[in-house]
């Protein structure tokens, strides 16, 4: 018998797949005129051992079912299955040693998100067998894959800070009617495929290239940001503690390019506060901003 078990355990009721496994639901289930009602996690799970074949896998002492060949995304990954506590995470993983600095700034991405009060998934990096790495991403949830735009752009100065050229490529979704960033492997020096950026620094460039049309998603997201939501947004950076960004941020190196660009950004918004802006190009609005900026 194949066991999802969570750590909640209250109720428990027998279920059959439709390729014939058992499936004992723990903590998973509402009972209801007689019939089994899953949770989202235990819906996910389900659907996962109907579609996949699994293998029991190893991490770092833990004991955790793979389900074989789930990757839904551009990074070679798989769903699994922490077999003691039946949390469910989707793990990117690479022999590259290399691509574990990428998946390091990924998990970064997502605790500085928060600290602009966006949310965004738990993360850890691990190691296992003979010399992988993964990234685990715990399962979000309730996310909306249809988001409302009005509320994602309020995220448009997190993504310029954090560099994010990926955000807005299907990985900016909602919650509970609040903004969440799924996946933030575009995020800080790296690409989304793990190749290092030739122009991360103390300037935010992205202020102008999110909007400028050279990144067609970003372009749709926010070039039609009004003034009020604009002034939000880069709210959500610039009240960031110089200290929060040291504490959540391990390289220092990382942290003080980071703060830099926070920096940037307080001295591009006293601009902004001064000068009012009529709705036609946002592109144009920022440039001009960007060239009084550098004039100080």
């Amino acid at each position: 018998m194949i066991k999802i078990i969570n750590s909640i355990n209250r109720t428990a009721k027998s279920s059959k797949l439709s390729n014939g496994k058992n499936i004992n639901f723990k903590g998973e289930t509402n009972i209801k005129n007689d019939s089994v009602e899953l949770s989202p996690l235990g819906r996910k799970i389900s659907e996962l051992y109907k579609n996949y074949e699994t293998a029991t896998i190893e991490i770092e002492g833990k004991r955790y079912t793979k389900f074989i060949a789930s990757k839904v995304g551009s990074n070679p990954a798989n769903w699994i299955k922490d077999n003691e506590t039946g949390e469910l995470f989707y793990m990117k993983v690479s022999l590259n040693p290399f691509k574990a600095k990428h998946f390091k700034e990924e998990a970064a991405a997502s605790k500085l998100y928060k600290l602009a009060g966006i949310d965004a998934p738990e993360m850890k990096v691990c190691t296992f067998g003979n010399g992988m790495t993964g990234l685990m991403s715990k399962f979000e949830p309730n996310l909306d894959y249809m988001p409302d735009m009005d509320i994602l752009r309020e995220g448009f100065a997190a993504d310029c800070w954090l560099a994010n050229w990926d955000s807005m490529n299907g990985n900016t979704l909602t919650k509970d009617g609040k903004m969440f960033k799924l996946d933030n492997g575009g995020a800080l020096r790296y690409r989304a495929q793990g190749m290092p950026k030739y122009n991360f620094n103390e300037t935010v460039d992205e202020i102008i290239t999110l909007v400028d049309g050279r990144n067609p998603a970003t372009y749709a997201a926010y070039s039609s940001l009004d003034y009020d939501t604009l002034v939000k947004s880069f709210k959500r950076v610039i009240n960031i503690s110089d200290e929060d960004i040291k504490n959540t941020v391990e390289d220092n190196e990382l942290a003080e390019i980071l703060i830099k660009r926070k920096k940037y950004m307080e001295d591009f918004y006293e601009v902004i506060e001064k000068t009012p802006y009529n709705g036609n190009n946002l592109c144009e609005y920022l440039t001009d901003i960007k060239h009084k900026v550098e004039e100080k």
